[in-house]
């Protein structure tokens, strides 16, 4: 009965094993194409205060309008 419980012990130990191995392949797969297709754009800090800048900037509603008009 003892060299039962061993056997069934190392059965599922080993299956857990197999299990988890099989898990940690499928996740490194994932995340690997994950990485591919999402890509790391990271803009400089002259791109971000640029932006930034933009949008701080009051928006003059009052501005001058030349051309010509067709009456």
């Amino acid at each position: 009965s003892q060299e039962a419980t061993t056997a069934i012990i190392v059965v599922f130990s080993l299956l857990a094993a197999v299990l988890l191995a099989v898990g940690l392949a499928l996740l490194v797969r994932k995340l690997r194409e994950k990485r591919q297709t999402e890509g790391t754009y990271r803009p400089s800090s002259e791109e971000q205060f640029s932006h930034a800048a933009e949008a701080r900037a009051p928006q003059d509603s009052k501005k001058t309008v030349r051309g010509c008009l067709l009456i």
